[in-house]
């Protein structure tokens, strides 16, 4: 994550910056003391402008607006960047982290450290190639590592409003859909379909290739636990969407 903030990016600091610099300049203009021109000369406007009175007046203002800036820009622009990378940086760890779920497969994936997760997970370009990868194949056992990793998250979801309230009402608001699509996701937790006689691997892998897989009880079952990969599909397709929109809301 970036610590200096794109000032360019930003109307206001951009302004800020615009002020500062033509405060510079003009500082210079007064000291130089450019030539007036010769049909000035003599006149009112000549002895006003070049007075010690006016250079020593109109410097000390332009000094003390340009160490205002550098005062603000240190003090004040650079710690707050760095707080809000360092806020962001967490709140994107934790909807990478069920993004590196989903991706990995991996079933213990709710129980590695929040901080041992790969952040460049919620790049934009990498969320459109997942989205993708779920639409199109939706993978039972990764959509199930996706919700256990979900589940155990939910309340960090839930706790870190907090945090996204100090960026922004529109990251404040943002995160709450993500939260949404949490919670939806996570009401699919044990919400599937139990058999005697089956279970998922017999519908999406290869256990017990004898299977007669025309019976009646099979076809039901098989049945239902599509339709809940189904669902848990659509609630991870969700939650990526709102994912993106989070990633691209820029920091104030």
């Amino acid at each position: 994550m970036k610590v200096f903030p794109n000032i360019l990016n930003d109307g206001k600091e951009k302004a800020l910056l615009g002020l500062a610099a033509l405060c510079f300049v003009l500082l210079i203009v007064v000291k130089v003391k450019l030539p007036i021109a010769a049909a000035l000369d003599n006149t009112w406007w000549h002895l006003f402008f070049a007075s010690n009175t006016f250079e020593e007046i109109s410097s000390d203002i332009l000094a003390g607006l340009i160490a205002a800036y550098i005062f603000y820009l240190f003090i004040d622009l650079l710690p707050r960047s760095k707080r809000e990378s360092t806020i962001l940086q967490t709140l994107n760890l934790l909807i990478a982290s069920i993004i590196h779920s989903y991706e990995d497969r991996h079933f213990f994936g709710h129980e590695i450290a929040i901080t041992d997760i790969d952040v460049s997970k919620v790049m934009p370009e990498k969320i459109d190639r997942t989205f993708a990868e779920v639409e199109e194949k939706g993978d039972f056992l990764r959509l199930k590592c996706a919700l256990f990793t979900a589940h155990s998250r939910i309340e960090d979801f839930r706790h870190a409003l907090t945090l996204a309230t100090y960026l922004s009402p529109e990251h404040a608001k943002q995160w709450l859909v993500v939260t949404d699509k949490v919670r939806l996701f996570v009401g699919e937790y044990e919400q599937d379909p139990i058999s005697d006689d089956y279970d998922p691997a017999h519908v999406f892998g290869k256990k017990d290739p004898e299977l007669d897989r025309d019976a009646l009880d099979y076809i039901n079952y098989a049945t239902e636990i599509d339709d809940y990969r189904q669902g848990l599909q659509i609630r991870l397709l969700e939650f990526l969407e709102q994912s993106k929109v989070w990633i691209a809301l820029k920091s104030h």
